[in-house]
């Protein structure tokens, strides 16, 4: 059975917003909603279950969010930028497709709304707004890649923010020290179409 890693982009890429042609699509979110935060233990990342999660539309058809997680330093690279942080909303629909947003972020002094999820997994449920740690109207870079962890399923639906928001940089070096580095190298790009707007 063939694995479509020759037929199919892998995750993650380096972007760039030049090369991007326009967006035909539609996608949004609705975050707008308090959720209990449950951290766990991913192994190499933590795991953030919210509950509720969020929603996004993804060219009309509804993806609900299922877990947050993170990647110090990021995983994807916009136009040759490596923020310090990139954040995984990770999400499905009824019929099982996957859509990701992915929001960067860099260290900044003090305290800020993603570092609640990124805590020691373990961590006393919290109550968070999730749509703090999405940038609001931000442009955005699409394509169609995989996750960038086992078994990369392919054929995923990626929405990258461009706008970058902080992380606490005490939360930011006590993650690291914990799973970091624990991104996935850059995939070779293929011609699969790239938007952005």
């Amino acid at each position: 059975m063939s694995t479509g890693y020759d037929e199919l982009m892998q995750s993650p890429i380096a972007l760039s917003t030049q090369a991007a042609t326009p967006h035909t699509s539609h996608a949004s979110t609705s975050y707008h909603h308090m959720s209990t935060v449950v951290l766990t233990d991913g192994e190499t990342t933590v795991r953030a279950v919210p509950q509720p999660g969020g929603i996004v539309d993804v060219d009309r058809t509804q993806y609900v969010l299922k877990e947050i997680h993170c990647h110090t330093p990021s995983e994807h690279t916009v136009n040759g930028h490596q923020a310090d942080l990139e954040a995984h909303f990770v999400h499905t629909s009824a019929e099982g497709a996957i859509a990701v947003l992915a929001v960067m972020f860099d260290a900044d002094d003090g305290r800020h709304p993603v570092d609640a999820f990124i805590a020691p997994p373990g961590s006393p449920p919290t109550t968070e707004q999730l749509d703090k740690i999405v940038p609001k109207g931000s442009k955005a870079l699409r394509y169609v890649g995989s996750l960038t962890t086992k078994p990369y399923t392919d054929e995923v639906e990626w929405v990258v923010f461009t706008e970058k928001l902080p992380v606490g940089r005490q939360a930011l070096d006590a993650f690291a020290a914990r799973y970091g580095p624990n991104n996935r190298e850059l995939q070779q790009v293929t011609q699969h179409q790239v938007t952005y707007g």
